[in-house]
């Protein structure tokens, strides 16, 4: 989304008010999170990186790190 801001039927603020930025904004206030994306626990895509999941919202997966 924040790539998308000032494409055609978008809104402004999607530059700033999206979930890769609420994540930052998240993990700024809480260090006892981090930013991790989940391995695939199954891929049906046919996609060689079975680690990186497809979504529509890169850069925003968080995990609570161990012990915290």
């Amino acid at each position: 989304m924040e790539r998308l801001g000032t494409a055609p039927r978008t809104q402004e603020d999607w530059a700033w008010n999206n979930p890769k930025a609420a994540a930052q904004d998240f993990l700024a206030r809480h260090p006892e999170f981090e930013l991790a994306v989940p391995l695939a626990v199954l891929n049906e895509s046919g996609l060689s990186d079975p680690v990186s999941p497809v979504t529509y919202w890169p850069g925003a997966w968080l995990r609570r790190r161990a012990g915290a």
